[in-house]
């Protein structure tokens, strides 16, 4: 049993049948690194990573019974808190020994910046071996776990990883066009869900973060990746050769988010006067 159930004496309900028809898995829950690898894999590639309620200044909940009836009844997407908070209680309630922790995102940042402690993700560990998980990246997300040792060069299905060290911490690089660049440093200090409220809390409200300037959409398939910034479309494929299209109306976007992404947009009245101010 998970220790950090006992601990704080907190036990949700997750919906683990529903969730398995949402994202196509069928096979037989063992408690080994490939059944990780395969929910890890299956997750990112159905379930999209988006900010469209922090841009359209809709309220993020981040209790797990508002994030299964987005993410997974509504077919939605959501950001780090939510894929990762829904990550956690599937692998916990299956069995997996599962920590969350949180990282400074760094991306485009010197690697030493202090940033806010505002991205969660997962260190999940499996006979002793402990497995960095995290689906909830934009359009870096890991496409499978990484084995918790530094300095190696980890191939997924996707980009190659690495996780070294910095003073105290530890940053999480991915390889691109043969570069390592930094995506977030972190510990492995246990994180606990009050926390990640305040942090939520932020990232959805603030009006200078990020989430609530712009929209921002990605999604990955077996032999792409898929990424919208505001009204800037791009599909890169496993050589990161990429193809960029600028989106001229707001009907082809509302197309491209429903047919790309496999999203469709909350239906509130402010929808075209927001998404109008992209262009």
């Amino acid at each position: 049993m998970n220790l950090y159930f006992l601990k704080t004496k907190v036990r949700m309900s997750i919906h683990i049948k529903n969730y398995f028809e949402r994202i196509g898995f069928s096979d037989e829950v063992v408690i080994n690194i490939e059944t990780l690898e395969k929910l890890n894999f299956l997750h990112v590639t159905t379930i999209p990573f988006e900010n469209i309620n922090p841009f359209l200044e809709l309220p993020v909940k981040i209790d797990i019974d508002s994030i299964q009836e987005k993410l997974i009844y509504n077919k939605r997407g959501g950001y780090c808190y939510e894929q990762n908070t829904l990550f956690f209680h599937v692998l916990t309630d299956l069995g997996f020994n599962v920590r969350p922790l949180a990282g400074r995102v760094i991306w485009n940042d010197s690697i030493d910046a202090i940033t806010s402690l505002t991205h969660m993700f997962l260190l999940v560990t499996i006979d002793e071996i402990e497995y960095l998980v995290d689906v909830g990246f934009g359009a870096q997300t890991l496409t499978a776990p990484l084995e918790f040792v530094l300095n190696k060069e980890q191939k997924t299905p996707h980009e190659s990883y690495q996780i070294t060290e910095l003073k105290n911490e530890f940053v999480l690089q991915t390889r691109i066009y043969n570069e390592w660049k930094s995506m977030y440093r972190f510990n492995k200090n246990q994180q606990h869900f009050v926390d990640f409220e305040v942090g939520n809390w932020y990232t959805s409200t603030n009006p200078d973060f990020i989430f609530t300037k712009i929209l921002f959409l990605s999604k990955v398939s077996e032999k792409y990746r898929f990424s919208l910034i505001n009204t800037v479309f791009k599909k890169y494929d496993l050589n990161r050769k990429t193809e960029t299209s600028k989106i001229e109306s707001i009907e082809e976007l509302k197309k491209i988010i429903e047919n790309v992404f496999n999203l469709q947009l909350p239906k509130v009245t402010n929808l075209d006067e927001k998404l109008k101010k992209l262009f």
